[in-house]
C-alpha cells in the first residue's frame, strides 16, 4: 500500500458573537513510529473561550503521537482534558481526527456536536454522530435518564433552569452530572481522493433542525471543486450564520494546489 501524503488548511470567522470561542488544532506528527501523521480538530467553546483554548493548548502535550492504537490514545487524551477542565464554569465540544498517512486510516473522536466529515476510500461520505438533545433522540433520553429536564431544545437541571443543547461536553461544572464526557470513536480507510473535514456546528445545520447529511454533502461538493476552507465558510448563506464558524481540512497533497 502506497502511503498518502496530505496537506492541512484551516480558516474561521467570528459570527455575530462578541468574541471568538472556537479553537482550531493542527498537530503535525512527521516522525511518529507509524509514519507521517496529523492530529486535527475543533473545540467549539460556549459560555466563554477558556476551556476550548486550554484543550487546544494542552492537546499536543497530552496526545501520544507514537501510539499504536489511535482509538485508545484519543480516549486517553479526552480523559486527561476532562480532568483538567471539568470544574470550569464554561465548556466546549471536542472533535478530533488522527490521520495516519502511512496506513491510510483516520480515527475520529467526538464529544458534542462539532461535525467531522470523512470522504473515505470508496467515495462514501461518513458523518459523525451529533450529541445534541435537540436533534438526537437517544442522546436526549440518556441525558434525561441522568436526571435532566428537556425543555425548548435544551437539557436543564430543572424546569426553567440553566440548560445546554449538548448531551456531551467538557467543562460545564454546573451541568456536569447531566453530561457524558465519553467520545464516540470511529475509523475509516482513506484513499487518494479522500477528504477529512472537522468543523464547528456553525458550518452545517446551525439550528439543529435541518438535514445534516445534505449540508455535509454540500460541503464535500465544494471541497471537491477546490474551494478553500476560507471561501467555503464565506459562501454560507448569511441568513444561516448565527455562530462562530471554524473549518480545518486534510486531503492528499496532489489536491493542495486547489487551496491557493
Amino acid at each position: 500500500m502506497t502511503p498518502l501524503k496530505g496537506s492541512v488548511r484551516w480558516s474561521q470567522i467570528q459570527g455575530p458573537r462578541e468574541y471568538q470561542e472556537d479553537s482550531v488544532l493542527h498537530v503535525p506528527l512527521p516522525g511518529s513510529k507509524r509514519g507521517n501523521a496529523h492530529l486535527i480538530g475543533v473545540f467549539d467553546g460556549h459560555g466563554g473561550a477558556w476551556v476550548a483554548r486550554e484543550c487546544a493548548r494542552k492537546t499536543p502535550e497530552l496526545f501520544d503521537g507514537n501510539c499504536e492504537d489511535s482509538a485508545e490514545a484519543l480516549r486517553q487524551l479526552i480523559e486527561r482534558l476532562d480532568a483538567r477542565t471539568r470544574f470550569a464554569q464554561m465548556g466546549t465540544t471536542v472533535s478530533l481526527a488522527h490521520i495516519v498517512e502511512s496506513e491510510r486510516i483516520v480515527t475520529t473522536a467526538v464529544v458534542g456536536d462539532s461535525p467531522i466529515i470523512v470522504l473515505d476510500d470508496s467515495g462514501a461520505l461518513q458523518l459523525s454522530e451529533e450529541h445534541n438533545v435537540r436533534s438526537n433522540q437517544s442522546e436526549r433520553d440518556a441525558a434525561i435518564a441522568r436526571g435532566g429536564v428537556y425543555q425548548n431544545g435544551y437539557i436543564c437541571i430543572e424546569k426553567d433552569g440553566k440548560g445546554l443543547q449538548l448531551s456531551r461536553a467538557l467543562g460545564d461544572r454546573a451541568l456536569g452530572h447531566l453530561l457524558s464526557r465519553t467520545p464516540t470513536i470511529a475509523s475509516y480507510t482513506l484513499g487518494t481522493r479522500s477528504i477529512v473535514a472537522v468543523a464547528s456546528d456553525g458550518l452545517i445545520d446551525p439550528d439543529h433542525f435541518t438535514d445534516r447529511e445534505q449540508d455535509a454533502v454540500r460541503v464535500v461538493r465544494k471541497l471537491k471543486r477546490g474551494m478553500s476552507p476560507k471561501r467555503l465558510i464565506e459562501s454560507q448563506d448569511p441568513k444561516r450564520v448565527h455562530d462562530n464558524t471554524s473549518l480545518i481540512v486534510w486531503r492528499p497533497t496532489r489536491w493542495s494546489r486547489w487551496f491557493a
